[in-house]
């Protein structure tokens, strides 16, 4: 739907239309939604008709969805030639036994080759509403013009019923560890931690984790310098947090001579720091860089769109990101390290060189 949709009955191509008008456009969908956009310094409002009308005008044959299909199944099959991707869902699969955030976006071969111009227009008609999309606009430009541009673009028609159906995930992974022998050479390894609590909104679980891994495993940790020194872990290593409507969830990734010492490492770390307690000035310190970071985020007009539209389909606002880092507390971090991070809700992906 994605790819097709920039296809236009008249036989025109709204990529080329707006390159023509020297934008640079793009699309991509992720676990949580599919965005449009484009990037210019000039033809901004001729831009903004071209993308406006094509996300609701979608035209969809037999003969362009079969080649479409033929399309998308190369890359799938390119795909499972990248070991990271390749790894990283292989973790999602361990994690998680139901969620759909399990399942590669790009679908499989079986799944894209049931696809019809029929299904592709009932998605459409569901999801493509005014009331279930946003638009987001950085830059220089005047809000009334593209306020015309919408009433004069957007539909207007009746709201659909969208009731989203999450299955209910057990405690626990679902495998410990999994490994495959990938086209690597040196060992690479995802590393998970499925968080259950959901009750914490998107923006609070989000800083929280964020300043937690920060202190214990970002790169100004004890254990960075640590494993560095021992030729354990490379620059390669990092860990974030991932937060979405229905899950959430911790990752590291790195390469590795040695995988299992890795997790059996940050695993141990987990443990000392529950039974020792955490840095104070550490948590100042982690606290300071991720509101600098995200300060530093604004510098970019497609970073701010981005985050706006990331935070925006969360429930929230990119605006109230700076406040609720701010609200983070010592002790609120402590909180999270003793609920959240349980071994038995951790497991690790490994690829192994050929």
């Amino acid at each position: 739907l994605e790819h097709k949709l920039f296809e236009n009955e008249d036989g025109t191509d709204s990529l080329r239309l707006f390159t023509a008008l020297g934008a640079r456009p793009n699309a991509y969908t992720s676990s949580d939604m599919t965005a449009y956009l484009f990037s210019t310094t000039d033809n901004m409002y001729k831009n903004l008709e071209i993308l406006l009308k094509f996300v609701y005008a979608p035209y969809f044959t037999n003969e362009t969805v079969q080649k479409e299909i033929g399309i998308i199944g190369q890359e799938i099959r390119m795909g499972k030639d990248n070991p990271y991707r390749n790894m990283y869902y292989a973790l999602l699969e361990s994690m998680y036994e139901k969620h759909p955030v399990r399942i590669e976006v790009a679908g499989s071969e079986e799944s894209i080759a049931r696809i019809t111009p029929e299904i592709l227009y009932r998605c459409h008609s569901t999801f493509y509403h005014p009331s279930n999309m946003t638009l987001c606009v950085c830059g220089g430009f005047s809000p009334e013009q593209v306020a015309d541009l919408c009433d004069q673009y957007v539909p207007r028609s009746e709201k659909p019923i969208i009731e989203n159906k999450f299955p209910e995930e057990k405690e626990g992974v679902v495998v410990k560890r999994v490994s495959q022998k990938m086209p690597v050479a040196l060992p690479l390894f995802f590393a998970g931690l499925k968080l259950h609590d959901l009750s914490l909104s998107p923006m609070q679980a989000y800083a929280e984790h964020e300043i937690l891994l920060d202190m214990l495993f970002g790169t100004g940790s004890d254990f960075y310098g640590r494993l560095y020194e021992k030729g354990l872990i490379n620059d390669r290593f990092e860990c974030a947090c991932n937060v979405g409507r229905s899950y959430r969830y911790c990752l590291w990734q790195g390469e590795s001579r040695d995988p299992d010492m890795v997790y059996e490492q940050i695993l141990r770390e987990l443990d000392e720091v529950k039974k020792a307690g955490l840095d104070r000035g550490a948590f100042e310190r982690c606290k300071k860089s991720l509101y600098g970071h995200m300060v530093e985020n604004f510098n970019s007009p497609m970073g701010i769109g981005d985050a706006f539209m990331d935070w925006h389909f969360l429930g929230g606002s990119l605006f109230a990101l700076p406040s609720a880092i701010a609200a983070v507390s010592y002790e609120d971090v402590m909180t999270c390290l003793h609920r959240d991070y349980q071994p038995e809700n951790m497991c690790i992906s490994i690829g192994i060189p050929e």
